[in-house]
């Protein structure tokens, strides 16, 4: 008959799957934002009042001048991080709408002040 397990042995089993199976949820900052989208700014929030939600996922995704939740500014964006030093970025495109639809490109790098740049868009996010 097999011997069974110590408990210690049994609790650092469950801690590891827990911590390996975990994700942190997403969570809304507030910062400094900026969206320029064929050389015409349409936002340039600074002193923190920006929200910023992030996906906290390890991709690196967020959102721009939304909390995804209650609020969503007329204008807001969202930048995808391939893992590879690029990113995607799509936002709403017409005021008040509700979906980031429109696709800005997947050649945006990564620039100083937390922005990043391709060639329609600049997106800056910064707490």
């Amino acid at each position: 008959m097999p011997r069974p397990l110590p408990l210690h042995a049994i609790l650092a089993v469950a801690t590891t799957l827990c911590a390996t199976t975990a994700t942190a949820d997403p969570y809304v900052i507030k910062g400094s934002c900026k969206l320029v989208v064929d050389g015409t700014t349409y936002l340039d929030m600074r002193n923190g009042t920006c929200p910023i939600w992030m996906e906290n996922d390890g991709t690196g995704r967020f959102w721009i001048n939304t909390d995804r939740d209650i609020y969503l500014g007329d204008y807001f964006a969202e930048v995808s991080p391939a893992g590879d030093g690029t990113a995607q970025a799509h936002w709403n495109g017409t005021p008040g709408a509700t979906h980031a639809q429109g696709y800005l490109g997947d050649d945006l790098t990564m620039g100083a002040g937390g922005c990043w740049t391709g060639k329609r868009v600049t997106v800056c996010a910064a707490r």
